[in-house]
């Protein structure tokens, strides 16, 4: 299994790294849409969609809503609106992402009160809802964050993508190593046992810990404590995003969302974190990280 995870991460990193910084703006768009198409898939065999066809007409539906987006705004560039360090996105792109943050906070309710939220979404067009809630605003977040200061400097947005992957990636680690070592609270027992309060605690301390990086990468040049925030609000929502996988997939009875990734499960278990956090960290990028 380990050997499996780390071939299946060592053919996946140069392919991510190379699509942030290698695909212009439109063809990295679909890219993301495809691989997110994936991750709807999975979600509605989370959401106890039984038959292939159903599963198919999920996916097809979140890129038919993508292209919808695209298709009023073909120019992403003119998603955003510079105004100095920050950025403001039509009013359309703007409320998808909002929609996607009600829904992470809506997700955080249904975690600590399951098995009794249980019942509030027990019906598969209820869970495909959410799941829609989730997966759009993510895509619109991976363009608007890629689409940042693209006439000026095209690589502004992936490098930024590379901070807030980093920052997850420092926040799962060092929850993993903080858990194993001192965790004895459980932190959503009903949901994943496995997951304790020191080990969330460990992820927000290997985060900020990981901020001089952070700054290193992405020319930060805003105030260190509204970072260090920043940095602690990413985590909470990245460990409510992989809390709430875990709970529809306790519900559903799976262990991992597919197994199209060797190893590791399936693109949604890979990027529950992550879409969780995109919404915000776009909010976040416009108030405070300029």
């Amino acid at each position: 299994m380990l050997k499996q995870r780390i071939l299946t991460a060592l053919v996946l990193i140069p392919l991510v790294i190379g699509a942030l910084f290698r695909l212009p703006i439109e063809p990295y768009s679909y890219t993301v849409m495809g691989i997110l198409a994936i991750g709807a898939w999975e979600w509605a065999r989370m959401s106890g969609v039984s038959g292939q066809l159903g599963r198919l007409g999920f996916a097809g539906f979140f890129v038919a809503v993508c292209l919808l987006i695209q298709f009023t705004s073909p120019h992403y560039e003119l998603w955003l609106v510079p105004n100095t360090w920050s950025y403001k996105t039509q009013p359309w792109i703007d409320a998808t992402v909002w929609i996607g943050i009600l829904w992470w906070l809506i997700a955080a309710f249904l975690v600590f009160s399951f098995p009794r939220s249980q019942k509030l979404w027990t019906n598969p067009y209820i869970a495909l809802g959410m799941g829609l809630s989730a997966l759009l605003p993510a895509w619109v977040s991976f363009v608007i964050i890629r689409s940042i200061d693209y006439v000026g400097d095209p690589l502004r947005g992936s490098v930024l993508l590379v901070g807030l992957l980093l920052i997850i990636w420092a926040a799962d680690i060092g929850a993993y190593f903080a858990g194993k070592a001192f965790g004895r609270h459980k932190l959503a027992p009903s949901v994943s046992p496995g997951k304790s309060i020191e080990g969330a605690i460990g992820g927000a301390v290997a985060a900020c810990v990981f901020l001089p990086g952070f700054i290193y990468i992405t020319s930060y040049v805003g105030n260190v404590f509204y970072l260090v925030l920043c940095a602690l609000l990413i985590v909470v929502v990245s460990i409510f995003g992989d809390l709430t996988e875990s709970m529809f997939k306790r519900v559903s009875g799976i262990k991992d969302s597919s197994n199209i990734l060797p190893g590791h499960g399936g693109i949604y278990d890979r990027l529950d974190s992550l879409i969780a956090a995109l919404p915000f960290y776009v909010i976040l990028q416009s108030l405070v990280l300029g």
